[in-house]
């Protein structure tokens, strides 16, 4: 019997722990674990990964142009005894002047995948910073409605007490009861509004739906001053969009290399071959090797018109073509880079004059509902007070996601 009953206790607790995990405990969600997520998940960088694999190992075997071709063959052959069996070995070896461009473009190309590939993790760093931004104004937007609540709620009371005390007219007392029902369509939205955002940043990092999630973190305040032309000078460089630029200048200069080489160059052609043959029941084999050694010169490239030549032509335009797009592309982030520290220096004052703006107008409503409660002053201007405060703190809010959100973009334009 206690055997039973301890078999019971185990499987009931074996169902609560089944339970519990099902339930599961809420996924702790700060900026740096939303990034890493994001990272380990993105199918797109997976699929970026696939290629990258594909080119470095096309790559790493390059070389493989300098090997030989070989076939061999064997044939049987006869209408009656004795049969004739056949034999053949043969072997080519083409020499061109083109060949190590194309090992040196194999080369240029998994660089470029590689650049790519930090590229599209560095934007979908800034898209995920940009969205763990949005859930916490949210949750700002939510704190402050809540609070605001919470004060209406306060000031309707007494507005009802004093009512019923005969100190107040009864407009005054639904005046605080309207300003109080206000605000309940303005806490839903912004509690949606979360949700929403919620949403959005589960699935970019690869969170199911509805899992559940505890947000920890808060907005980057203010640092030091940046200077631009330092950053520039450090970082212009260093860029994954001018990396990527430089590189494809490099491949177009190899390409046209290549083309001038297989218009222009002369191609060998080494090659070897053996062939045998035997009557089956003689024991005797005959057989022969041959070697042979040809060289062949373009000759039309030179004309006029030729398609070689146009050939090497388009290639050259495409070497100027790139590295125009280099030049426009150090210059844009040049201007991007200096644009966001601008940016972030002008949000940066537009924070100590906004936070000055949020204490004061919290002050003056914790004076004014002081005031209120003591009958010195009227729901109007408690009205206005909380309005003001509470809109200080949505500005303040929306200010700190802004300078957050600049900072994760410089952070962006100046990624190595």
């Amino acid at each position: 019997m206690k055997i039973v009953i301890l078999a019971a206790c185990l499987v009931l607790s074996a169902a609560v722990s089944g339970l519990s995990a099902l339930a599961g405990e809420p996924v702790l969600l700060t900026e740096g674990s939303a990034v890493e997520q994001a990272l380990r998940n993105s199918l797109s960088l997976k699929s970026t990964r696939i290629e990258l694999e594909t080119l470095r190992r096309k790559s790493a075997t390059s070389w493989n142009a300098y090997l030989p071709s070989l076939s061999a063959g064997a044939g049987l052959s006869g209408s009656q005894k004795p049969w004739d069996l056949s034999l053949s070995l043969s072997a080519s070896l083409p020499l061109s002047l083109a060949t190590p461009y194309g090992a040196r473009a194999a080369l240029l190309l998994y660089q470029a995948a590689e650049v790519r590939a930090q590229e599209g993790e560095s934007a979908l760093r800034l898209e995920v910073r940009r969205s763990f931004n949005a859930l916490l104004l949210g949750r700002e937007k939510i704190a402050l409605l809540e609070s605001s609540t919470q004060s209406a709620s306060l000031s309707a009371d007494i507005a009802r007490r004093n009512y019923a005390a005969g100190l107040i007219a009864e407009v005054e007392a639904l005046s605080a009861e309207m300003t109080l029902e206000k605000l309940g369509p303005q806490l839903a939205q912004a509690r949606a509004g979360f949700q929403t955002a919620l949403l959005e940043l589960q699935s970019l990092i690869g969170l199911e739906p509805g899992t559940p999630v505890e947000v920890q973190g808060s907005f980057r305040v203010p640092e030091a001053q940046v200077e631009a032309e330092a950053l520039v000078r450090a970082r212009l460089a260093s860029r994954p969009d001018v990396r990527a630029a430089a590189l494809d200048v490099e491949l177009r200069r190899s390409q046209a290399g290549q083309a001038a080489a297989q218009a222009r160059t002369p191609t060998a052609s080494l090659s070897y071959s053996l062939n045998g043959s035997s009557r089956t029941g003689t024991g005797s084999w005959d057989g022969r090797g041959s070697a042979q050694l040809s060289l062949s010169v373009p000759l039309d490239t030179w004309l006029p018109g030729s398609a070689g030549r146009v050939q090497v032509a388009e290639a050259g335009d495409e070497l100027a073509k790139a590295e125009l797009a280099l030049q426009e592309t150090r210059l844009s982030a040049e201007v991007e880079i200096r644009s966001l520290v601008q940016e972030l220096q002008a949000l940066s004052e537009s924070l100590r004059v906004l936070e000055k703006s949020e204490r004061l107008a919290r002050r003056i409503y914790e004076l004014r509902s002081a005031e209120y409660a003591a009958g010195l002053t009227e729901l109007t201007s408690l009205r206005q007070a909380l309005d003001d405060h509470q809109q200080a703190g949505l500005d303040l809010a929306s200010a700190r996601q802004q300078y957050s959100d600049a900072l994760a973009e410089l952070e962006h334009a100046t990624a190595q």
